[in-house]
């Protein structure tokens, strides 16, 4: 289940939202490609770029395994966003 985000969680620029989106434009993929990929509507994707919920973490797992990206990063910004294995 999706889990609401805190005010101070929405207001951030650098939060879960941003670090989502950097991700997927950098891997060239769509919102709705992205949600394909994940196993949601393209409307969560978006959802979860404007920082309104978080993904489920099965769901957080698929996205950074999709988008090559380290879950940690993508969870709060700590830690390499790829790991030396990925360019």
């Amino acid at each position: 289940m999706n889990e609401p985000l805190t005010n101070a969680q929405a207001v951030t620029d650098t939060g879960f939202g941003a670090r989502l989106r950097r991700a997927r434009l950098e891997a060239g993929v769509t919102q709705p490609e992205l949600a394909e990929k994940v196993g949601v509507h393209y409307s969560t994707v978006k959802r979860w770029e404007l920082q309104l919920m978080a993904p489920h973490e099965r769901h957080l797992f698929r996205i950074a395994g999709h988008l090559q990206v380290k879950p940690l990063w993508l969870i709060d910004g700590s830690g390499p966003m790829r790991s030396r294995l990925n360019p």
